[in-house]
């Protein structure tokens, strides 16, 4: 797996459809039926002019400037048809699409383990290697620049291109042609199907020189709840006064991984419910047993989005920590990924968020009890849910 990794935020919220990251989201292995395009459709169905419809193909083919395959028009079909309800996080996907969006959002991978990113001069650089992955056992490190795959160049233009060579099967190798201080070295790599990590743990000290637990949770997976409960205890056994837990820049995920940590925080108590067209709601609790005795504070930020903000939410409804930093991004759908008889499938918005009083939360976001936003290279954020995480 190589992510590609986006700077500004309308970017990195695109790239929630990447990894998997839709709050909520329930995965469907049930087939919805016959083809949307193929044996058996009906001339003229939804009022469409199918005389009209074969015109426009013709059209293109003949005219654009290179040849287009049959599968590329009837992906194009199908991806408009989804496009038509103007709701960005509904989409089409191909048979490969789709297993690349399950596969991100369980959380296990194959490839490399790289997330790459174009800098300032057009090279494309390294800006993360995922821990235990291939590349980083490897030796690859975080601000090489990658200059080609299997002896083929790439700049910063073409990082898709990059990314599509670099990924593949499990098993395979790819050599990556990196520049790292001046000097230029080649890593051949085996590519592998690995855990993405999505919590880390740290120790750091407060003002009085007691020790304070920092868990930084990067996206919401089904790993996620486990390896939470583990930093936990991780924390109680280096006598921590207190935790920050950090959601910043965490793009969310599954629905049921984020009400797990609540219920770990919280022990129970309603979280949000579950609003479809219709104005049918549905409650979300957090029900589990509490297995934190520590004062804590949450860090968010606007680049906190969905799975994210719900977490966030319960935290803040129920009376736990207080939420430190910036407004959430504001991304309150509930997604479901199916998987259609053919092979390929989507991900389609089903219902929305709203919170335990009934205001929205798409387009509205979780607002801080604590508004702090980071100035130059100083983690303002960080030292100020320390702070207040401690008591002080």
């Amino acid at each position: 797996m190589i992510k590609i990794a986006k700077a500004k935020l309308a970017v990195l919220v695109a790239a929630v459809f990447l990894i998997g990251g839709a709050a909520g989201l329930l995965l469907e292995g049930t087939a919805l039926g016959a083809a949307i395009f193929g044996g058996g459709e009906r001339p003229g169905a939804a009022g469409i002019d199918v005389a009209r419809l074969e015109k426009l193909e013709n059209y293109l083919s003949e005219n654009y400037y290179k040849p287009i395959t049959e599968g590329a028009i009837r992906t194009g079909l199908l991806r408009g048809l989804f496009m038509s309800a103007n709701d960005p996080y509904t989409m089409y996907y191909t048979p490969e699409e789709l297993k690349d969006a399950m596969e991100k959002t369980h959380g296990e991978l194959s490839g490399v383990g790289l997330t790459l990113m174009p800098n300032e001069d057009g090279v494309i650089e390294v800006v993360e290697v995922v821990k235990g992955s291939p590349a980083d056992e490897a030796g690859v490190l975080k601000g090489d620049l990658l200059l080609t795959v299997d002896g083929k160049g790439y700049s910063g233009e073409e990082l898709a291109k990059a990314v599509e060579a670099a990924r593949g099967e499990a098993g395979t190798k790819v050599t990556l042609g990196v520049s790292r201080g001046g000097d230029t070295r080649e890593f051949t790599i085996t590519r592998s199907v690995f855990a993405t990590p999505t919590v880390e743990k740290s120790m750091v000290k407060n003002d009085r020189g007691e020790s304070v637990g920092v868990i930084k949770i990067s996206s919401f997976t089904d790993n996620t709840a486990e390896d939470f409960k583990s930093a936990l205890s991780y924390m109680k056994n280096k006598k921590a006064k207190a935790i920050v837990i950090d959601v910043r820049n965490n793009p969310g995920g599954l629905m049921e991984s984020a009400l797990s940590i609540d219920g770990m925080l919280l022990g129970k108590g309603v979280v949000c419910y579950a609003e479809d067209g219709a104005g049918k709601r549905t409650e979300y609790s957090a029900d589990g047993e509490k297995l934190n005795d520590l004062p804590y504070a949450v860090l968010i930020d606007m680049s906190s989005v969905s799975a994210a903000e719900i977490f966030a939410l319960g935290i803040q409804a129920n009376g736990g920590g207080k939420l430190v930093g910036q407004t959430t991004y504001g991304k309150g759908l509930i997604q479901r990924l199916e998987r259609f008889d053919e092979g390929d499938g989507a991900r389609i918005t089903i219902m929305q968020y709203v919170t335990p009083s009934g205001k929205p939360v798409n387009g509205v976001g979780i607002s801080p009890d604590i508004e702090i936003e980071n100035t130059g290279d100083e983690d303002r954020q960080l030292a100020e849910a320390i702070r207040v995480a401690s008591g002080g």
